[in-house]
């Protein structure tokens, strides 16, 4: 009888934040935006993929102990086939953090929301534009 060999990983809430992440394309529409110009396994969008899941991992970690966090992570499900918590690193994630940054943070958000609320069939004929509302009464000294 020929014994099978079990791993058990560590997914805990991350599946359901990464499930959701992919259901709504955030990955593709990063990717498609902003390019991989390094010579790395993992593309700008699985970056930030990373980035939200070690965020939201209850950690406060600096972004050189990312691999470590993601030791016990099925990393192929969360993120993608054939990345390794080494792909991780702070350079990598720097790197994104950087180009980010560099394409605008505020245009990379709103064209993503935007993008989703397209494909959710979220957006209205008419919008509401006026965030802020600011009503005084009374004297000034």
């Amino acid at each position: 009888m020929k014994i099978k060999e079990i791993r058990s990983t560590n997914l805990d809430h991350q599946g359901i934040i990464s499930a959701i992440v992919f259901n709504l394309k955030i990955v593709e529409e990063i990717d498609k935006r902003i390019p991989v110009t390094d010579k790395s396994h993992v593309s700008m969008g699985q970056r930030v993929l990373a980035m939200i899941l070690n965020g939201l991992g209850f950690t406060n970690e600096r972004l050189y102990l990312v691999p470590l966090f993601f030791e016990n992570k099925p990393l192929g499900r969360l993120i993608g086939p054939g990345i390794e918590p080494g792909h991780l690193n702070d350079d990598c994630l720097g790197r994104a953090l950087d180009t980010i940054a560099e394409y605008g943070t505020t245009k990379l958000f709103s064209e993503i929301a935007f993008a989703i609320a397209v494909a959710q069939n979220l957006v209205g004929k008419s919008a509401h534009l006026d965030t802020t509302s600011l009503s005084v009464f009374g004297d000034y000294i």
